[in-house]
This record gives C-alpha cells, structure tokens and sequence, in this order.
C-alpha cells in the first residue's frame, strides 16, 4: 500500500532549503496570514528553535517586542522560495478541475485605470482655487485630516469635470473614479458652519446684529407687556378691595 504523503511533505519537498546563519533577515509566521521579519540571534541548539530579535510588519513598525524563540519550521530567510499549505490546496484544486500538473491560468487585474495625462488632469481639477478651498490650519481640521473644501456638492462638480475634458479632447473619468479621490478624509463638502471666507464671516456678523436686535427688541415689549399686566392687576386688586370694604 502506498503511503500517503502529507501537505508538509510537499512544502518541504517543494521549498528552497537555505541555511540560516547568525544576522539573517527572516520571515517569521504569525498568527493567521500575517508575516513579520526578523534578525537571527541564536541558532538552534538541539530543541527546533530559533532565537530571534523583535518582529516587524512590513512598514517596519514593532508588533511583538524583544526576543523570542521561534520553530525552525516556521522561519525562513528572506527572498527565499517557500511553498505553502494555501498553494498546495489550490494545486489541488486545479489538478481535479484540469488535470495532474496543469499550470494556473493567467491572472487578470480587473481594475481599468486611466492614462497619466487623464489622471493629471483630474489631479489638478480637484486642487484648483475655483473647485475648492484650501481650509485653515486648525487643530481640529488636522485631527480630522481636512485640507480641501469643495465649492460644489461632488455629483455636480463631476458634471463640471467631464464638460471640461471633452472640451479638452480627454476621455472623461468615470463617477467612482471621482469619488473615490474625493470621498477621502482630505475632502469635505463646503457648508455655512465650516466656511471660513470673508463673505460668510461678514454675514455672519450681520446675521448675528440683526438676531441680537430682534432678541432686545422682543425683550423690551415682553417687560413692557408684563409691566402693564402687573399694574393693571394691581388697580384691580386695589379697586376690588375698596368696594369689598365700602359695600353694606
């Protein structure tokens, strides 16, 4: 009877077998699919394991820090072939859809990007001083990650940017293109309570006179009015008892 032979044969059949040595950069598995790099301290001593220094991600940044012992199994120098138990299963899945050693068919990006002239214009469409404006240095819009304000809601300065690169012989970029540049942190519809132009400050100034007129103006007629009511019910206290005491 013929053995059958395991998945982690075949990826060590199927790996490159470098030798690690003091100082080598190694992929180091993680939990799941993550993969972190490190430096070898220690070779391993007869246990199967490796000593390593701090494991980064791939933007270099500390996710688990000091050093630790790794499995040999699960370290590899980087830049060398490792085949994985993911690879083996979807060679499987090829071997009983086609046959045996068949090879993968070509990946296809189904992403549609356009031209760098195209993409240069929209860059510079989104950016100009008549589409949007810059906002002010604040702590609050640099929390947020704020730069630009749009003049226009972005359904309607689409419109506008497709009118302009047809006039221009450029092909126009499509809605979600659009919004997708758009529809980020840096990008925020301009309103009355976040603009911060001399215009809206102005009206804002008057707005706020005539408001605080009509709030004085209210105010005096209700004291008015309620002084009245107060003294007209004062006379008639002071008239009802009179005629309570002179009345038989």
């Amino acid at each position: 009877m013929v053995r059958k032979i395991t998945v982690n044969e075949v990826c060590e059949a199927m790996s490159e077998d470098v030798e690690v040595k003091v100082g080598d950069q190694v992929y180091v598995a993680s939990t799941g699919s993550k993969k972190l790099t490190a430096m070898v301290l220690e070779l391993e001593n007869g246990d199967g394991e490796l000593l390593v220094s701090e494991r980064r991600d791939t933007g270099g940044n500390v996710v688990e820090a000091g050093s630790a012992r790794v499995g040999v199994r699960s370290a590899w120098v980087v830049g060398s072939v490792r085949c994985t138990h993911h690879e083996v299963r979807r060679a499987k899945e090829l071997a009983r859809a086609k046959f045996p050693g068949a090879k993968p068919d070509a990946h296809t990006n189904p992403h549609s990007g356009i031209s760098k002239e195209r993409a240069a214009y929209v860059s510079d469409f989104i950016r100009r001083d008549d589409n949007v404006a810059h906002v002010a240095a604040s702590l609050d819009n640099s929390k947020k990650g704020v730069k630009y304000q749009l003049k226009m809601r972005r359904w309607s300065l689409w419109n506008k940017l497709v009118f302009e690169m047809e006039a221009k012989g450029h092909k126009p970029c499509g809605w979600g293109y659009f919004w997708a540049l758009t529809g980020t942190a840096q990008y925020e519809l301009m309103k009355y309570d976040n603009c911060c132009c001399g215009t809206c400050r102005e009206l804002g100034f008057e707005n706020y006179d005539e408001l605080r007129s009509i709030v004085e103006g209210t105010g005096s007629v209700l004291k008015l009015l309620s002084g009245s009511a107060e003294s007209c019910a004062s006379r008639r206290s002071r008239s009802g008892s009179t005629n309570w005491r002179s009345s038989p």
